[in-house]
Formats: C-alpha cells, sequence, structure tokens
C-alpha cells in the first residue's frame, strides 16, 4: 500500500500543488501573501526617483566616463531580462496610484536611451553588440530592424569620425524623436495585460 506522499508523488502531481479548486484559492492566497511579505521588505523607490538615478548615470556614461558605456548597457539589459536582480528593489509609481512597476518600465520611461542613441553618434563604438541588446529591450519592431537601426547609428558615427568632422548642432535632435517614437509604450502594454520583453 502507498502512503499519502507516496500517492501524491504517484499521481505526477507535485508536493504543495492544490489539487481541488478550493485548495487552488488557499494556495493563491498563501502565494500571494508570500509576495506581499517579499515586497513589503524591499526597499521601496518612487519612480520619479528612479528616472532621475538611471539619468544621471547616463549623463556620466554619455557624455564625461564614455568608456563605461558599453558596461553600462549589459548591466541595464540584464536588469530587463532578469527581475530578480532587482528584488530587493520596489519602484512605486505615484502617479498611477502607488502601482509597482518594473525596472523596463522605468528604464523606457527614462530619456537614457536617447542620450545613448546620441552618444554613439558623437563617440563611436567599435561592437554595437550591446546597444542592439539595449534597443531590443526598449523599441517595438523585430529583430531585424533592430539591428539595422544599431548598426546604422554605429556607421553613422563612424562616418563622422572618419570624415573628421564635428556631428552639427541640431543634428541629433530627429534620431532623438525617432528613438522616442519607436518605444514601447509600457502603459500599454500594462494595460493590456501584455508583459514588456
Amino acid at each position: 500500500a502507498h502512503s499519502p506522499s507516496q500517492q501524491q508523488v504517484d499521481s505526477g502531481v507535485p508536493n504543495g500543488t492544490p489539487t481541488t479548486p478550493e485548495n487552488w484559492s488557499t494556495y493563491q492566497n498563501r502565494a500571494n501573501m508570500q509576495k506581499q511579505r517579499r515586497d513589503q521588505g524591499a526597499r521601496q523607490v518612487t519612480v520619479r526617483e528612479a528616472i532621475e538615478e538611471i539619468e544621471a548615470k547616463a549623463r556620466l556614461v554619455h557624455e564625461t566616463n564614455t568608456s563605461q558605456r558599453v558596461l553600462t548597457w549589459a548591466q541595464w539589459s540584464r536588469r530587463m531580462e532578469d527581475t530578480r536582480l532587482d528584488q530587493g528593489t520596489m519602484y512605486v509609481d505615484e502617479d498611477a496610484g502607488g502601482i509597482a512597476v518594473s525596472f523596463d518600465e522605468v528604464f523606457i520611461r527614462s530619456s537614457a536611451l536617447e542620450g545613448a542613441v546620441k552618444s554613439v553618434v558623437t563617440c563611436p563604438i567599435s561592437d554595437d553588440t550591446e546597444l542592439n541588446f539595449l534597443l531590443s529591450h526598449c523599441l517595438d519592431g523585430d529583430n531585424t530592424t533592430i539591428s539595422r537601426l544599431s548598426a546604422g547609428l554605429k556607421t553613422l558615427g563612424e562616418c563622422f569620425k572618419g570624415c573628421q568632422r564635428q556631428v552639427p548642432e541640431g543634428f541629433l535632435d530627429p534620431l532623438v524623436v525617432i528613438i522616442r517614437e519607436l518605444k514601447t509604450n509600457p502603459k500599454m502594454k500594462r494595460d493590456s495585460g501584455s508583459a514588456l520583453r
């Protein structure tokens, strides 16, 4: 005869998984309570504060210490790929009733991506891999389109450098507008129930 625990294993149902609607409701409630406890223990940061922090870092690596750009882009991309890296922080959107939002949304709402694009043109990069990853997390469009955009920005910067010419004042403004228009709209994604990339 099987013991109750053996019967549960033999049935193919993992331990702790609810098997009836009533048990499932209890299971969900317990999971929600555990998440709430974790959130309460997390450092709460408003979206405005987080954006200010990101944009300050962006200005540093895009205008002053450009040798750190690629590393910073990689770090931002990893934080958007793996939410566990930010599990100790909860971003609170006070303008939306205090709801918690992801790092993806905070980053997209900042102007850091626009700064990266301007920086690539004024100070060319040798490899656009990390820029491509960053753009793919923030812009609408398929991988091929985003890869072309990334490569085009890199080529544009190389062109100015190769011709030994400064980027004309005002030249970057249309590029910034294009990037801004192609950005994923986090609120629309959230309202439709879709996940950000």
